[in-house]
């Protein structure tokens, strides 16, 4: 009886231990202050707590609703109770450790899912960091922390603007910061990764993620990124524009994490010279079709395309261009037929004459904000179906840079641009509308737009002052329009049900796209024939525009030849007396058809609205 009771006693002591071993406030094995790392941190999170070491004391912060809402502790290093108040803790709320200049080291338990914004900015004396099994780190939260020591979450899906833009590096001889971004990540904001601390950063699985502006813009000299070793040298070039759009220094290596290079190394495929400002590319000797111009040559960093560098050279199809280069010179890419894509890096001022004229297979072009000039026939006779000219510094559009891009139909332009060159875009087919000039445009030369013969809209926005002669001439005359009529609110006829119209009159209004024309309040100058032998379906005056004076300060015989001006709209303050006096103008200038016929005369009406539809 009494060795009974020894043994039931015994027992019963073994399962009280093992009861006390699950509470959150024992010290497991593999749960010590490296937490987050290959302990189980790392593992999915099971129904029941994982074990978890010495927690930080519960009133060290201030809790509602599973957040975290301020630290009000004074320990250095910070372990993040699971539960609080029997509650368990599911974020770190934003700006909850601000400032604080206490915490050296933090460590999240699995069960916490979301860092908010600016939970841990300027607490820049933290310097270890473990994120457990973090989902979300939001804008802000580690600014300017004074990190080097990182241990990423393996199923983080989306990090911040600015999450982890460290404090800057100076006066460390090398960066330390080394991070693995695992192939959960869907989106990396901007600047997340700005900083100079990194020494590397890893990108496991085969797709990049969504990679913000300047993402990686801090990243320095001896910084190396890393990526799949499955990466093709074609896939490689994407990553790379990426990468570059991303801000990523021209210095920093990029390389596969078995350690070999992403491209074969081309710098003894140039001639090029060497000056005191920098290396000049003079002409490319090798045989590839697939280009890598190095960051540097001979010493220096290479900041200019020679003119004539590239020109005919049939074989090439893409070109990846380095961070740091200034100036591409006239004729540098001119007829490379089979170049389908290049970058124009960020440090680019200058696009000479003539420097991608003839590149025919050329699908779209991203010109940034860096570039001040872009000169005479650029992009002339490219094949580029999409222009993007960013924000920045560019003021005018020079002559005929964008001539006889017939595929060209999309077009974004900056708000600095000032003037629009003669025959800017004359010849551009397939161009749908003219609606993409920016406010703040003042003038637009002649034959801007000349033979855009598919346009079926042209908006001038406030701003312009002067427009050139035959800007817009033969805009919607689209040879190859069907008979039907079009039926979309915009272009659709609107006549008097008794009005007579001749057989010449439908056969030529058959072989042209009607165009609607809004002209601005600012206009202080319109040339001869703007318009001509454009089908106007319609012209709005501008806001205010009620009086035949105010037309006759600019217009001279803008309409000219323009056949068959469907109907005048006017500001709705008009009176009845004012809109009949531009309706006669509009007669008197030849405005409504050839011949000076009046709107009566054809069944036409005059419509007193701002409103085209």
């Amino acid at each position: 009886m009494k060795k009974a009771l020894i043994i039931l006693l015994t027992l019963l002591l073994a399962m009280s231990l093992l009861v006390g071993c699950g509470s959150d406030n024992d010290a497991p094995a593999g749960g010590g202050a490296t937490g987050g790392g290959s302990g189980a941190g790392n593992t999915p999170v099971a129904e029941q707590d994982e074990v978890w070491e010495n927690p930080t004391p519960e009133d060290a912060f201030e809790f509602a609703n599973g957040v975290i809402t301020k630290y009000v502790g004074s320990y250095d290093v910070v372990r993040i109770p699971q539960r609080i108040g029997g509650e368990k803790v599911e974020a770190i709320g934003a700006e909850a450790f601000k400032q604080n200049k206490a915490i050296t080291e933090l460590y999240l338990p699995s069960n916490v899912k979301r860092i908010e914004d600016s939970a841990f900015e300027w607490a820049d004396g933290l310097h270890t960091v473990h994120l457990g099994q973090v989902e979300t780190v939001g804008n802000d939260a580690f600014h300017m922390a004074q990190v080097d020591n990182l241990t990423m979450s393996p199923v983080i899906k989306t990090i911040g603007d600015s999450a982890f833009s460290l404090r800057s590096f100076a006066g460390m001889e090398d960066p330390v910061v080394e991070v693995v971004i695992p192939d959960t990540v869907t989106a990396i904001g901007e600047r997340a990764f700005s900083s100079d601390r990194f020494k590397t950063i890893t990108f496991l699985g085969t797709k990049l993620p969504v990679l913000g502006e300047n993402s990686l813009g801090g990243m320095r000299g001896k910084a190396t990124i890393l990526v799949s070793d499955s990466y093709s040298e074609d896939e490689a070039l994407a990553l790379m524009s990426t990468f570059y759009a991303a801000g990523l220094s021209p210095q920093v290596t990029v390389q596969r994490m078995d350690g070999t290079a992403l491209f074969a190394d081309y710098s003894d495929d140039f001639d090029y010279t060497v000056m005191s400002h920098g290396t000049r590319i003079d002409a490319y000797t090798g045989s590839s079709d697939v280009i890598v111009v190095p960051a540097t040559m001979g010493g220096q960093m290479v900041y200019a395309i020679a003119a004539n560098a590239f020109e005919g050279n049939e074989e090439i199809r893409s070109v990846v261009l380095p961070e740091g280069l200034q100036v591409i010179y006239g004729y540098a890419f001119r007829d490379c037929i089979n170049l389908e894509s290049i970058n124009i890096p960020s440090t680019v001022q200058k696009i000479d004459l003539q420097a991608f004229s003839g590149t025919t297979s050329l699908k779209s072009i991203v010109i940034p904000g860096s570039v001040e000039e872009l000169a005479y026939a650029a992009f002339m006779e490219s094949g580029i179906e999409s222009l993007v000219i960013e924000e920045g510094n560019l003021k005018i559009i020079e002559n005929m840079a964008f001539r006889e891009c017939e595929n060209l139909v999309s077009v974004s332009l900056p708000s600095t641009l000032k003037e629009i060159g003669t025959s800017a875009f004359s010849y551009c087919y397939n161009l749908p509308a003219i609606d993409f000039l920016p406010v703040g445009l003042e003038k637009i030369d002649d034959d801007a737009f000349y033979y855009c013969y598919s346009v079926t809209e042209i908006i001038i926005p406030e701003g312009v002052k002067y427009i050139g002669r035959t800007a817009f001439v033969m805009a919607g005359a689209n040879q190859h329009l069907q008979d039907e009529w079009r039926t979309d609110v915009h272009f659709r006829f609107v006549l008097d049900p008794e009005a007579e119209l001749g057989d010449t009159w439908v056969k030529d209004a058959k072989n042209r796209q009607p165009v609607m024309i809004y002209l601005p309040s600012t206009i202080e100058h319109m040339d001869f024939t703007i318009f001509r032998s454009v089908l106007v379906d319609g012209i709005v005056l501008p806001p205010g525009m009620v009086e035949v004076s105010q037309l006759e300060a600019f217009y001279n015989d803008s309409f000219y030849d323009s056949n068959f001006v469907m109907r005048i709209y006017v500001d709705s303050s008009a009176t009845q007396a004012q809109a009949d006096a531009i309706d006669a103008f509009m007669v008197e200038m030849e405005v409504y058809s050839d011949g000076g016929r009046t709107g009566a005369d054809q069944g036409m009406r005059l419509y007193y609205s701002t409103e085209a539809g």
